[in-house]
């Protein structure tokens, strides 16, 4: 039972899918396949919007219907049976298929090859297409007779598209929907649970707001919507200015670390996590849940001291959003090599490093 939300959380539609019980299933599990298939990242997410920002291109979505049921399935024969107490409630068609055993024809929800059947069906049409994979996780593109690119972004069943060519984008689509069940949405607006917004310029933005307002509400349930103004004051900074991460400060024992979760409300490594995923564009908390996640294993009080003030942090600063412009000399970067005389580098061709000399004991 799933609840579908639409781009703005709100409720689209509730959804029943029955599944095959991958996680009982010991006999067709093949030991020499790996499920593993590559998948869209927010690096390849990052890159695939700079890209369509600076060529200009509209981005377009597609949803699968009913994803893996689109492929056979491959490498193993699945055998079911539906269970006999279901027959009163099916149609009169299909009760001839309950409490017999059934071959599985389709990738199922819930069999643990279903990803990769899906992953090879696509990957298949989008090769037989003369599309490429590029370096970048889940990226193909196609370079046109005009010069110009044909872009894919593809996590499972759930993929983003565009072209510098309104036409040629236009046959991938029809093409596309010819191999598989398919939702075709202009704009593209939510992926990877981030927010993709374009404004009038043709520049792209990129944010997590509502992921973060998850992660406050998840883990400060008691924490009011509006912080004061001293609130705003105290946790204006990730972390507070004098506070040092150490394995000094290490909890004793796993019985510590338990009474410490009861009273801040909170497993560590649960935060860690939800915040590990925020980093993706909460540029300024970057630091400070990096150097939390090496203290997720025996955290002391201090720790959680710290992890506490960066969700009210989060609470009180939510990420901006990223942007990707569609004339980089007009971001502020480019305004920043202007003032220090550096005017003649390109900007799009300029990488920022720094190393932490200093860094503590760990």
């Amino acid at each position: 039972y799933k609840t579908k939300l639409d781009q703005n959380g709100m409720l689209d539609k509730p959804k029943v899918r029955i599944v095959y019980r991958g996680d009982l299933d010991k006999i067709s599990k093949p030991q020499d396949i790996d499920p593993w298939n590559p998948h869209a990242n927010f690096l390849s997410l990052k890159f695939y919007l700079a890209v369509c920002a600076g060529l200009d291109i509209s981005t377009w979505q597609a949803d699968l219907i009913q994803a893996y049921v689109n492929v056979p399935i491959k490498h193993a024969r699945v055998f079911i049976q539906f269970p006999n107490y279901w027959k009163p409630y099916v149609p009169a068609e299909l009760k001839k298929y309950i409490g017999v055993p059934l071959e599985v024809l389709k990738a199922l929800y819930g069999w643990h090859l279903s990803g990769l059947c899906l992953y090879e069906a696509m990957a298949e049409f989008f090769e037989e297409y003369g599309l490429k994979k590029s370096v970048m996780m889940g990226l193909w593109y196609m370079r046109l007779p005009d010069g110009g690119l044909l872009l894919i972004l593809h996590y499972s069943d759930d993929c983003l598209s565009g072209s510098s060519n309104p036409e040629a984008h236009l046959a991938f689509r029809t093409a596309f929907a010819r191999r598989f069940q398919v939702k075709w949405i202009p704009d593209a607006s939510w992926y990877l649970s981030a927010h993709i917004n374009r404004d009038a310029q043709g520049n792209y933005t990129l944010d997590q707001y509502r992921y973060s307002r998850a992660i406050v509400q998840r883990y400060l349930p008691n924490a009011t919507n509006d912080p004061t103004a001293a609130e705003l004051r105290k946790y204006k900074d990730p972390l507070p200015r004098e506070f040092e991460w150490s394995r000094s400060d290490d909890s004793a024992t796993p019985a510590k670390v338990k009474a410490l979760e009861t009273e801040f409300g909170f497993r560590f490594p649960e935060v860690v996590g939800s915040l590990n995923y925020l980093s993706n564009t909460a540029i300024k908390m970057l630091f400070s849940i990096r150097r939390s996640s090496k203290y997720a294993r025996q955290p002391g009080r201090k720790h959680f001291q710290g992890l506490l003030h960066m969700l009210h942090h989060l609470r009180c600063y939510p990420p901006a959003p990223l942007k990707f412009f569609k004339d980089v000399h007009t971001s502020p970067f480019a305004k920043m090599l202007r003032q220090a005389g550096l005017d003649k580098i390109d900007p799009t061709l300029v990488y920022i490093g720094d190393s932490a000399f200093m860094d503590l004991e760990d």
